[in-house]
């Protein structure tokens, strides 16, 4: 566990106990817990054979999306274009560019 990520995790196959601060989750086939950063969390695995599908957010990433995101309430509405340059990634978010942007941008 980083103490900095949120975790998501969803059962696709298998039995599989978790454990997030003093609460515990014994989830199956469907089955999704949250995994919220700053609390301590472990799993074990109850079923012979299992998958799941993890995913991790970063405090950073998310902290940024919160502060330079735009709310967009309908889709065909576009948010202003940001340059990831001058948004201070680097240094309050702890966050890097890396490699040249995608094409088409």
């Amino acid at each position: 566990m980083d103490a900095h990520d949120d975790e998501i995790w969803a059962v696709l196959e298998g039995e599989i106990t978790f454990f997030v601060g003093e609460q515990r989750y014994d989830l199956g086939p469907g089955d999704v817990a949250f995994g919220p950063r700053g609390v301590p969390r472990r799993h074990v695995v109850r079923s012979p054979e299992s998958r799941l599908l993890v995913t991790s957010v970063s405090t950073g990433v998310a902290e940024w999306f919160t502060r330079n995101g735009t709310p967009v309430a309908f889709a065909g509405e576009l948010p202003p274009s940001l340059g990831l340059d001058a948004a201070g990634l680097v240094g309050a978010y702890d966050l890097h560019v890396v490699g040249p942007p995608a094409k088409g941008e």
